[in-house]
């Protein structure tokens, strides 16, 4: 048998060998992509720490993890992002504000951002820049203004508009329990004398009709401007189907002042007139001012104070004319910024000097308030008040102490939308007046139910 040559197996050798070897540049390619797997993993684990810190409230942490980030990859739209959000929270404005144009040039479209970045200028500021942005995120989405976002458009809209108003129209039906606010019974104890009360000075129940209308403005020069011109006006009328005796009723007001607001402080006064009338016969006339201070510690928590003065003009009883004066002080808690609901409570205190001294009181009204947002675009209102008045002089002449009146009221009112600028509205308020006179002691239910009007 002929052997092999030697060189026929070094050759297949050869082939076998080329055959099992990958081909030339092949260990690069796949070195290459490995190490584009191994960023890609470590941009997913930067972006998912960065999240969390984020959602603890850790907003320097978060904003230096972005700053990390956005080295390695300085043109990735969820970098950027992230980085504009943490470094507002982080109180790093100008990173913010870079980063914010950086993601509106990536997504020049997208409305929200534009809002993002409106709040963002508000907050630092530029008000005209803010009012332009909200401009755009109107123009590219039209409907941003309502659904999740409406809230937070209305509010930067008042923010930074140069003209705000606004305005409801309300009517409907009432029950009224006690439409003269009398004692129940045809008697009573004055003086230590029993007397008998002729039926207009007892209770009397009835239904009746109301229209409500107000309306409220306030224009400043540019939306940079911390100062506004503010007025309001309002009328209310209410007629009762009970004619004997008749207590229909008509309340109109006007005021006009001046207000400054910044991010966290309010300051405001409006001089005011008044006219209230009872059956077209009865008449107080007002004039005076009124003042509120607003200063926010938190953003959750308000420091409200209110107070009024005014003389005042009763065409019918002229003892009872005179200078009115309250003063309140209230602490406003946001219970839930993504909902709105809040609550409202203090302590106000009010007292008169009139022409007749049995007329003239001073008192004290502790009170809380609770508004809540509800689904199916309904709110609920709930209130609790007691007051004190401590008068300067007995009820009647033939009393021997002065006349001290103590009163609980308590309120519920559920408002419920049927369309963006249509509301049903029904309430329930229950006063329960207790006086050492008899004369002055009573309670009375009111129940309504309406439809509103809102621009």
């Amino acid at each position: 048998m002929k052997n092999n040559p030697p060189g026929h197996i070094f050759l297949f050798a050869a082939i076998l060998l080329a055959c099992c070897l990958p081909p030339a540049g092949s260990a690069g390619a796949r070195e290459a992509e490995l190490a584009r797997d191994a960023a890609f993993t470590s941009l997913a684990e930067g972006l998912a720490a960065a999240r969390q810190r984020m959602e603890e409230g850790r907003f320097s942490e978060a904003f230096r993890t972005y700053i990390d980030l956005l080295r390695e990859w300085p043109e990735d739209f969820a970098v950027n992002l992230g980085l504009a959000r943490a470094a507002r929270r982080a109180e790093r404005y100008n990173h913010s504000l870079l980063a914010y144009e950086r993601v509106i040039s990536f997504a020049p479209e997208n409305a929200v951002l534009r809002l993002e970045y409106a709040y963002l200028l508000q907050s630092l500021g530029r008000a005209e820049q803010a009012a332009g942005q909200l401009a755009e995120a109107r123009r590219l989405d039209p409907a941003i203004a309502r659904g999740d976002l409406g809230r937070a458009v209305s509010a930067l809209d008042s923010l930074t508009a140069t003209w705000t108003g606004s305005a409801r129209l309300a009517g409907g039906f009432i029950y009224d329990s006690n439409i003269t606010m009398a004692p129940s019974r045809n008697s009573a104890q004055v003086g230590g004398f029993n007397i008998v009360l002729d039926s207009r000075s007892t209770a009397k129940e009835s239904w009746g009709s109301y229209l409500h209308a107000t309306g409220e403005g306030a224009w400043r020069s540019s939306p940079d401007s911390s100062w506004w011109l503010v007025g309001d006006a309002a009328w209310y009328q209410r007629w009762y189907e009970e004619t004997s005796p008749r207590r229909d009723l008509a309340f109109g007001r006007g005021a006009a002042g001046l207000r400054y607001q910044d991010d966290d402080f309010l300051a405001e006064i409006r001089l005011k007139t008044e006219l209230l009338l009872e059956n077209e016969e009865h008449a107080v006339s007002l004039r005076g001012m009124e003042a509120t201070l607003i200063r926010a510690l938190t953003p959750q928590f308000h420091l409200v104070g209110r107070g009024g003065i005014d003389h005042r003009d009763d065409q019918d009883v002229d003892g009872r004319s005179g200078t009115y004066a309250w003063a309140g002080s209230y602490g406003r808690w946001f219970l839930d910024d993504a909902k709105g609901h809040n609550m409202l409570f203090g302590l106000k205190g009010y007292t008169a000097a009139t022409s007749a001294r049995r007329y003239g009181f001073t008192g004290i009204e502790p009170s809380v308030n609770l508004n809540l947002h509800l689904p199916w675009r309904s709110e609920l209102l709930l209130g609790l008040a007691w007051h004190c008045e401590e008068y300067k002089g007995p009820a009647t002449v033939l009393d021997n102490q002065d006349r001290l009146d103590r009163q609980w009221r308590a309120s519920v009112f559920a408002l419920k939308k049927l369309a963006d600028n249509v509301q049903v509205e029904a309430g329930w308020q229950y006063r329960d007046n207790r006086s050492n006179s008899d004369l002055y002691k009573y309670d009375q239910h009111m129940v309504l139910l309406g439809l509103a009007l809102v621009f």
